[in-house]
């Protein structure tokens, strides 16, 4: 192909290259474009939710996804006997644990215990040494948000790699195996406690570790190289027509 006295003669290498590359790094911008996206209707939900007047955890349906961000009140009993902890959990620069306890609701159909994120505790001398987790002795009234089960991830070994006794420490939170150490049936969230409300430890909470505006910088960098690779295509294949190509042409 000829433009004035320049010919674009590409070789089938560069661009088989081109041809396999080019939808990669499209469809990365796009996928972080999508995540933006994802994360901005998360955040406005959030917003919508948390700033609602908070509503009795008993009268929400069990369904984590109608109910996730919603500000709750609950009353019941903390049982200080089987507290679970999430093992190295950072906050501030130290690696802690993050302490849930079960509270034995007052009210309300089955099931009847939801596990409260009270918040954040340094380990002691050594990294799985829990510090003593005292809890209110009576029948306490609490405030708080609905959220997820802390995302599984990466699974290497049993979530409580041979820790069986209490409180329990575990490498992940997994409803269905903790439900089988503490032998009741949990409702299918976590009630992360307000800060000052009884019971509550150091908070240890975020809604993302970033915001949209990250996958939308990311998704800039891709359709950068998506345009960076199809200049060089086009330059590296790009030459100046010889004579008799100028004259023939």
């Amino acid at each position: 192909m000829r433009l004035g006295s320049w010919c674009f003669t590409p070789s089938w290498f560069p661009t088989l290259v081109t041809l396999v590359l080019l939808p990669i790094l499209a469809g990365l911008g796009f996928w972080q474009l999508d995540r933006g996206a994802q994360k901005s209707a998360q955040a406005d939900a959030h917003a919508a939710r948390a700033a609602a007047p908070p509503v009795p955890l008993t009268a929400l349906p069990l369904d984590v996804e109608a109910v996730r961000y919603r500000s709750v009140m609950a009353r019941g009993r903390y049982d200080g006997e089987q507290q679970i902890v999430h093992a190295y959990q950072p906050n501030a620069g130290r690696l802690g644990f993050n302490v849930y306890t079960p509270l034995e609701l007052s009210a309300g159909g089955p099931p009847h215990t939801v596990l409260v994120h009270r918040g954040w505790v340094p380990h002691g001398p050594e990294r799985l040494d829990v510090p003593p987790l005292p809890v209110p002795d009576t029948e306490v009234a609490v405030r708080g948000m609905l959220d997820r089960y802390p995302a599984v991830g990466l699974r290497l070994g049993p979530a409580d790699d041979g820790h069986a006794g209490w409180p329990r420490v575990v490498q992940y939170m997994e409803q269905a195996h903790l439900e089988g150490a503490l032998h009741r049936e949990l409702r299918p969230y976590v009630l992360r406690l307000e800060e000052g409300q009884p019971g509550a430890l150091t908070p240890n909470w975020t809604l993302f570790h970033f915001g949209p505006e990250r996958h939308y910088g990311y998704a800039l960098q891709w359709f950068g190289l998506t345009l960076a690779l199809l200049v060089i295509y086009i330059a590296v294949n790009t030459r100046r027509c010889a004579r008799a190509e100028r004259k023939g042409g």
